[in-house]
């Protein structure tokens, strides 16, 4: 069979995939360094694979709006075990073998705000406030503003002062934003520091505060 159904996912497999894949280069080495349109892809599949591309549902994944739902799903046991304690304080031996990117996760996925309590909790377990990881420090700080965690806050102020990377202060000042009680606090750290950033971010983040 060319390609076999799945749980509702669609798969490449065996002689086919390797023939796909072979084609696949051919097209790259053909194409690079230059320019190339869908039809001009589509045209060599069908030229060398005839009748692949339906069986695929290529139209749904070149034509038609956002991912297929016969995409292929990953699964990952760590990424699920991150899941199943969000929302609450992971306990050290739940997070005793987390990577940076599993911290990062965790606290992109606990609720904002979330509870002073479980910040406070979290923070005197595991010293987030003094993360040398930024993707950590500024995913456990935007929570920590969303939350109204005061403690937090100077070094809230710290990364604003430090950093200028879109990534990081466009989600900070906006959570500091949000709150009644900061908002006044990203106006003014805005005032002091914009001038660092470069003019796009300058622009993206006082639209944020307008």
């Amino acid at each position: 069979m060319a390609a076999r159904a799945d749980g509702g996912q669609l798969f490449l497999h065996g002689e086919l995939r390797r023939r796909f894949d072979a084609l696949l280069a051919t097209w790259l080495r053909a194409h690079r360094f230059g320019a190339a349109t869908t039809d001009d892809f589509v045209a060599l599949v069908e030229r060398e694979l005839p009748g692949l591309l339906a069986k695929v549902d290529a139209h749904a994944w070149l034509d038609e709006p956002f991912v297929p739902s016969t995409f292929w799903k990953p699964e990952s046991a760590r990424l699920a075990a991150v899941q199943k304690v969000t929302g609450r304080v992971a306990t050290k031996e739940e997070s005793s073998t987390w990577s940076p990117t599993e911290w990062h996760l965790y606290l992109e996925t606990m609720p904002k705000p979330s509870p002073v309590e479980v910040c406070a909790e979290l923070d005197e377990t595991y010293g987030l406030t003094d993360a040398k990881n930024p993707e950590v420090l500024v995913s456990w700080l935007i929570l920590a503003c969303a939350s109204g965690y005061a403690p937090a806050l100077p070094r809230v102020e710290q990364t604003l002062a430090e950093t200028g990377r879109m990534k990081y202060v466009k989600p900070l000042y906006r959570a500091l934003f949000e709150r009644p009680e900061t908002k006044q606090l990203a106006r003014d750290l805005f005032a002091r520091f914009s001038g660092r950033y470069h003019p796009i971010a300058q622009d993206v983040v006082g639209a944020i505060l307008a």
